[in-house]
């Protein structure tokens, strides 16, 4: 019985973060906006960390 309660009350705390994050859509939209540029920015690095390796590899020598 206890248990079931504890879900219950853990249901209801699930659902008033909800009902918190649907009140902030604006400030979620630019945080995911930003996100998404951070993540075409991480995408692109890659090949220049590989250009930045050769490049210490050549001076290196």
């Amino acid at each position: 019985m206890f248990a079931t309660h504890q879900y219950i009350l853990e249901g209801k705390r699930q659902k008033q973060e909800v009902g918190n994050i649907r009140k902030a859509p604006s400030e979620l939209r630019i945080a995911a906006i930003e996100l998404r540029k951070a993540a075409s920015e991480l995408r692109m690095a890659p090949s220049e960390l590989r250009i930045a390796a050769i490049e210490l590899r050549i001076s290196r020598y």
